[in-house]
């Protein structure tokens, strides 16, 4: 019997550095189902297989959200009719409005959720969701037996391995969205301290803001550089799709991520992948092997940079093959089996 998954997302647009790589998630999951319908918020450029067909909601056109709502009100019912099962991407919302209906109708319901906050949506969603996916017990600390940890779904195939030995410069690379959970300026404040005592050192921030309640911090980001002097080590690189941040990740010495959400983050993971060295706050890679644990302190990062910059060739060979072993535990073929092998189970 045939397949159907409906799927429920914000955007299908391999262009967009922030949500680009749902589409390779599609082209995965299409391996595992026999047809799926993807609802969307907006869409842009993607290529999928013939039997993924993506319906968008109007957002690109600068549809209203009223118009978007009535959209996908009349669409729900007869996509609703046709699929086996739903699984919704990151926006619980959506699970409200539809839940009752599959339930109704005795069809699986499942979300993945990825975030350190568990906001309201969630919690009234989660009686009608049949199983929450997760990339780790950090990344939803909602308290259910329908929560599922998983794994986080990094395209190992494309981040590939790559071998650095130690040079006379030290490139410190940073990428994240640009908001007060990252902690760019203890970053800057860190690397100014470090540079100030080691003048061959960048740092590349790949990154930017995704809405303009993250613009202000942005540029107070590259004031605090202005002000410690560090402004020309300091490269604010914009942000970039997978494509064009892999030469990035293959030109560092080291990658720092300091953000303070306590969930998985996916881009330590693709550095990871490569074998870049990772020195982290984040409380959900701590004691992994071959992670530089440090705390939200100027001095501990400092410390972490001069740990990374002397280590021998030896050392980084070895940390970089432990860095690459734990990313493919968060493979995206992995990631995506899983998903399908659960959602299978509950249909009909």
């Amino acid at each position: 019997m045939a397949k159907r998954l409906l799927i429920i997302t914000q955007k299908v647009d391999v262009t967009d550095p922030f949500l680009g790589f749902f589409v390779k998630w599609l082209k995965e999951l299409a391996r595992h189902f026999d047809e799926l319908r993807v609802l969307c918020l907006a869409k842009g450029k993607f290529k999928l297989p013939s039997h993924v067909r993506v319906i968008s909601l109007g957002k690109e056109f600068k549809a209203s959200r009223s118009i978007i709502l009535q959209n996908f009100l009349k669409l729900i019912i007869p996509e609703a009719l046709h699929a086996d099962a739903v699984f919704v991407h990151m926006t619980p919302i959506w699970v409200i409005i539809v839940g009752p209906i599959f339930k109704t109708l005795g069809k699986p319901v499942f979300v993945w959720y990825v975030h350190k906050s568990i906001p309201a949506s969630l919690r009234i969603a989660e009686p009608f969701c049949t199983k929450i996916f997760t990339a780790s017990r950090e990344s939803c600390r909602l308290k259910s037996k329908k929560v599922r940890v998983l794994s986080h779904g990094i395209d190992v195939d494309f981040f590939k391995f790559h071998r650095r030995l130690k040079r006379s410069s030290f490139n410190i690379l940073s990428v994240s969205r640009i908001t007060l959970s990252k902690n760019i300026h203890l970053l800057i404040s860190a690397f100014a301290e470090y540079h100030r005592h080691n003048a061959r050192s960048s740092l590349v921030i790949v990154g930017g803001p995704l809405t303009s309640v993250d613009k202000p911090y942005f540029d107070e980001a590259k004031v605090l550089a202005r002000k410690a002097g560090v402004s020309k080590a300091v490269v604010f690189a914009g942000a970039k799709t997978q494509e064009k941040l892999l030469p990035y990740l293959y030109k560092a010495d080291s990658f720092v991520n300091l953000s303070t959400t306590g969930s998985v983050d996916k881009a330590v993971l693709e550095a990871m992948a490569t074998g870049l060295p990772t020195i982290t706050s984040n409380e959900a890679f701590k004691n992994i092997r071959g992670v530089i644990n440090v705390n939200n302190k100027v001095e501990s990062v400092v410390e972490g940079f001069e740990k990374c910059a002397n280590m021998s060739d030896s050392t980084r060979v070895k940390i970089a093959h432990l860095s690459r072993k734990y990313a493919e535990k968060h493979s995206l073929k992995k990631l995506m089996k899983q998903i399908s092998n659960e959602i299978k189970k509950a249909m009909k």
